[in-house]
């Protein structure tokens, strides 16, 4: 079941429909969470996936805090060279872009823009 809800999440955000996605994404990680335990790979991949719907969706801070919490996870299980953890350390990465990205160019209280630190 979980495989399910993780596809059909993944076919939502890949065909523009990120909110819609969500809550396929959020069910196939609770679903794996209580099948598998919550070291398990499957888990981690739906938090990873879950991590990249709330990205898509724009709700980057959410975003951030699901791939962390699925890097630290990758690399006390994996360690921190194994090719899935620099794939996750990636996905902060690209998250904290994009959320630096936004914050830029979101006016200020006055109506003007942001200016980059």
């Amino acid at each position: 079941m979980s495989w399910l809800c993780d596809r059909t999440g993944s076919y939502l955000d890949l065909h523009g429909r990120p909110d819609t996605a969500l809550p396929y994404h959020h069910r196939a990680f609770t679903i794996a969470a209580q099948d598998l335990g919550p070291d398990h790979p499957n888990t981690l991949g739906s938090r990873n996936n879950l991590a990249g719907a709330y990205q898509s969706a724009g709700r980057l801070d959410q975003a951030i805090t699901l791939y962390e919490q699925t890097l630290t996870d990758r690399q006390r299980i994996l360690g921190p060279d194994h090719p899935t953890t620099a794939i996750i350390r990636g996905n902060v990465e690209a998250a904290h872009a994009a959320r630096d990205q936004s914050r830029a160019a979101s006016p200020d209280d006055d109506g003007t823009r942001a200016q980059p630190a």
